[in-house]
């Protein structure tokens, strides 16, 4: 599925989703978050498998908020050193981007 795709799924897409946990699985190049996706506090797990790529241009800093909000969303995003990622999440809360180079992409029911 394209992150296009996985977006339209989303109640807002991915503006004003909150990652509240992320895994990642180094030796099997995959990433999972755990998303809260409305104001109910509903969750879903977005998968990523095929990872080339995961990159934050800032540090991150446990300030005591429980999630990592994202407030937008965007395909190829230019790094300084003219790299493109396939995808960035913009991080509000830590005022940085997290880019992202994948495969595939899945959204999961969380229970």
């Amino acid at each position: 599925m394209t992150m296009s795709e996985l977006e339209m799924k989303l109640p807002n897409g991915f503006h004003d989703i909150a990652i509240k946990k992320m895994t990642l699985d180094y030796e099997n190049k995959t990433l999972s978050m755990i998303i809260v996706i409305d104001e109910t506090g509903k969750e879903a797990e977005l998968f990523f498998s095929g990872m080339g790529e995961l990159r934050l241009n800032n540090e991150i800093v446990f300030n005591g908020d429980p999630f990592l909000w994202v407030t937008d969303f965007g395909l190829e995003k230019k790094y300084a050193d003219d790299l493109y990622s396939d995808f960035y999440f913009f991080i509000s809360n830590l005022n940085a981007f997290l880019n992202f180079e994948v495969q595939k992409a899945e959204l999961k029911e969380y229970p």
